[in-house]
């Protein structure tokens, strides 16, 4: 356990480069000229996360656990991949960078970057030292994760680190690198497994943390996703990515609860399968491999102040803007079996064959009420 810690702790001194942060010199894409999209494959218990932009440039996060690489590689080859313009693992724990390793090795890979960990907290798993000589094989430095780091910044485009910004936490978890990424009026947030302590930091520091996709931290853990960051971020959609019956019982209902108050939609890899969001930089839609499609509102998260029109427009009409975002909500497809008194999304593993679909309305006035597992809207 020594000789490998020593060996990590060593191999981070060579691999680390501390030069400036400053973002890669590569091509402009202006908002507006293509579709961006974010996977966030079902990888079970762990995370990783593609994103695609217009101009043909990838960016992976996290690369799942142990062996994930052997679904993800063939997987970022389906979608187009040939290059990973940047490679991120947002901190190292087994079950975010465990295949990144194996995507390192199977792609040309421009920049890889990382949290620094204190040394009493750099881990000495066999995972870690496997990521750490797979990128000095490649003749790679690592550039570090943290706050203040940009990795993009084009016109309508950009790509930055919000976290961590401490040297030192009582929790590897809060060492995640937190990324949020613009694209025109949109914006989403990559949150790693950072808990309160981060959290608190990121509101203190003042940054802007609005994203109308949010991926929730630390799996749906209780000990993330505190009140007064959802409040800051103000997701319209929630993606947890967890696995089906795993042992830590995440997501953590607790946190679910604080995620549904904020009316963000919750959408869940153990049930949905992997996710999509897609934006031309105006109009955000996602979808899941359940064959679920969301569109956001008008007055998504990122666009609220530009959007007052939109607002105005549904006051004149008689309506504030949350009730016709309800009066949109009750139209919404679910489903219910025949004699069953709850109703779900697609692909909610409580359903069976038989699964008729209906209305949220239509739901609600046959006295059915939500189900508990799956989570749909209310």
């Amino acid at each position: 356990m020594q000789h490998r810690l020593i060996a990590a702790l060593l191999a981070l001194a060579v691999l680390f480069s501390f030069g400036a942060c400053a973002p890669a010199d590569t091509p402009a894409a202006a908002a507006g000229e293509g579709e961006l999209t974010v996977t966030y494959f079902d990888v079970g218990q762990a995370d990783a996360i593609l994103i695609s932009l217009p101009d043909g440039r990838f960016i992976q996060i996290d690369g799942g656990n142990d062996g994930d690489g052997d679904a993800l590689v063939p997987a970022l080859r389906e979608r187009g991949v040939k290059t990973l313009n940047f490679v991120v693992g947002t901190h190292p724990h087994a079950d975010h960078i465990g295949g990144l390793d194996e995507l390192v090795e199977a792609f040309d890979v421009g920049k890889v970057y990382l949290p620094r960990t204190a040394a009493s907290d750099t881990p000495d798993t066999r995972t870690y030292e496997n990521l750490l000589e797979t990128v000095r094989d490649k003749g790679l430095k690592i550039s570090q994760a943290k706050a203040g780091t940009v990795l993009l910044d084009e016109p309508g485009l950009r790509l930055a680190c919000v976290a961590p910004a401490a040297d030192g936490y009582d929790d590897l978890n809060d060492y995640s690198a937190v990324l949020r990424l613009t694209y025109g009026e949109h914006s989403f947030l990559f949150t790693g497994d950072a808990g309160e302590a981060s959290e608190g930091e990121m509101l203190q520091s003042g940054q802007d943390l609005r994203a109308d996709v949010l991926k929730v931290g630390h799996h749906g853990s209780d000990t993330a996703s505190t009140e007064a960051f959802l409040r800051a971020v103000k997701p319209e959609f929630a993606v947890i990515s967890c696995g089906e019956g795993n042992s830590y019982g995440h997501p953590h209902a607790q946190a679910v609860a604080r995620l549904q108050a904020t009316g963000a939609q919750i959408l869940r890899t153990d049930l949905c399968g992997t996710v999509t969001a897609r934006s031309d930089g105006k109009r955000l839609t996602m979808e899941t491999a359940a064959g679920e499609r969301h569109t956001a509102s008008a007055q998504s998260a990122a666009t609220a102040a530009s959007n007052g029109g939109a607002a105005s427009s549904a006051a004149e009409a008689g309506l504030s803007a949350d009730a016709a975002q309800q009066s949109s909500s009750a139209q919404e497809k679910v489903y219910r079996t025949p004699s069953g008194a709850r109703y779900h999304r697609a692909g909610c593993s409580a359903l069976g064959d038989s699964a008729e679909a209906l209305t949220i309305a239509e739901a609600k006035e046959a006295g059915l009420t939500p189900c508990q597992r799956c989570h749909p809207p209310e």
